[in-house]
């Protein structure tokens, strides 16, 4: 199975361990109409630390633009060191349809929406394995249970085939338990001390879900498409021998405005330390 190129999320360096992107500020206020909970806060930036010897190094800035419905148009991925190295990412809605990005001419990735959520999703770009130029295609199915929360992600490689099972999560009162990757053969638990936030945590979907569309920040802004927009804020995740703990800071709104996350391995004992800054608008 093969990755999609989006950029390669940082926080994937925390749990399959995922790196990040960034957004922009000047986006239009007011309440969405599409896929935003009214009277929501929107994430305007996110800031991603490496954090060695007790000191915090830039990595990443990610900024978002947003439309008059609150939906993302633009992603910004700017790297810390080095200001003029930007990546922007374009998202082209078809009002509740479809959101269409390009990223190499006639390379893109499309979602197809039901209800404001993902169902289907279509990578089509090329691929040289054989030396030529060649049509390589990714299909995905999600689907929800009742309240919405994703509960199955389905994979092919051709439009003929049949999904297989690729990706499944447990829920306990709107609280994702577990993760279970099918691809990579494991199990990822999620543990909480009932610790929540006004609106939503913006990493949860990169630990979740260990797929090429995952890599797409679009999901650290507007979680609620692909059924992961949950207030409630884990304290520990368990991959097999990898252990990574958060401890969040919120503002008096109710926000997370900062998330230290600690990684470690407890078969070699190798110990990593990110943090993270959230800009709400």
């Amino acid at each position: 199975m093969k990755t999609f190129r989006v950029i390669g999320i940082a926080l994937m360096a925390v749990l399959m361990c995922v790196n990040f992107t960034a957004c922009s500020e000047d986006d239009p206020t007011g309440d969405s109409s599409t896929n935003h909970l009214s009277n929501a806060n929107k994430l305007a930036k996110v800031m991603q630390y490496d954090i060695e010897n007790n000191k915090k190094e830039l990595n990443d800035i990610i900024r978002f633009e947003y439309d008059k419905n609150g939906n993302v148009v633009k992603i910004h991925e700017i790297d810390g060191s080095d200001a003029d190295d930007i990546y922007i990412t374009e998202y082209i809605w078809d009002s509740n349809k479809s959101i269409t990005s390009y990223w190499e001419n006639d390379e893109y990735i499309k979602y197809t929406l039901t209800n404001n959520q993902i169902t289907d999703i279509l990578m089509h770009e090329y691929v040289w394995y054989t030396g030529t130029r060649e049509l390589d295609e990714d299909f995905y199915r999600c689907t929800y249970d009742k309240d919405g929360n994703l509960i199955k992600i389905w994979w092919k490689d051709n439009e003929e085939d049949e999904y297989e099972l690729m990706n499944e999560q447990t829920w306990n009162n709107n609280q994702l338990s577990m993760a279970k990757d099918y691809d990579y053969e494991h199990v990822i638990t999620l543990h909480y001390d009932n610790k929540t936030c006004k609106n939503f945590f913006p990493l949860l979907a990169d630990y979740i879900v260990n797929n090429g569309f995952s890599d797409d920040y679009i999901f650290m802004a507007q979680p609620e498409l692909l059924g992961v927009r949950t207030s409630k804020l884990p304290s520990k995740i368990i991959d097999g021998s990898c252990i990574i703990s958060f401890d969040y800071e919120l503002n008096t709104y109710g926000n997370v405005t900062s998330c230290t996350v600690n990684k470690l391995y407890s078969d070699d004992n190798l110990s990593y330390d990110y943090f993270y800054e959230f800009i709400w608008e």
